[in-house]
């Protein structure tokens, strides 16, 4: 019977998984590989700072909005705090 891609997959995956538990290695925790990483991830904080500014923070702005009653001028210094009644009214 001839082996299939499949097979020879599954037996290379159970090979390789029994020589790594055979020689007694650890596999690398989640702080340790943070931690070898951690320039990486540098590299990634200005831009999910930019995106924390440019999409979270008019969401939050919003939702605090919506719980405030505006006059139709849209002065912001007017505003009246309304609670749920702009929600019970929808």
């Amino acid at each position: 019977m001839k082996a299939t891609s499949g097979d020879r997959a599954r037996q290379a995956s159970a090979s390789s998984s029994m020589s790594t538990a055979s020689r007694g290695e650890r596999s690398e925790t989640l702080g340790a590989r943070f931690f070898r990483s951690r320039y990486d991830y540098l590299y990634v904080l200005p831009a999910l700072g930019v995106m924390l500014l440019v999409i979270a923070y008019p969401i939050y702005y919003t939702i605090h909005l919506s719980f405030f009653s505006t006059p139709p001028s849209l002065a912001m210094a007017d505003k009246v705090f309304a609670g749920f009644d702009n929600y019970v009214r929808v």
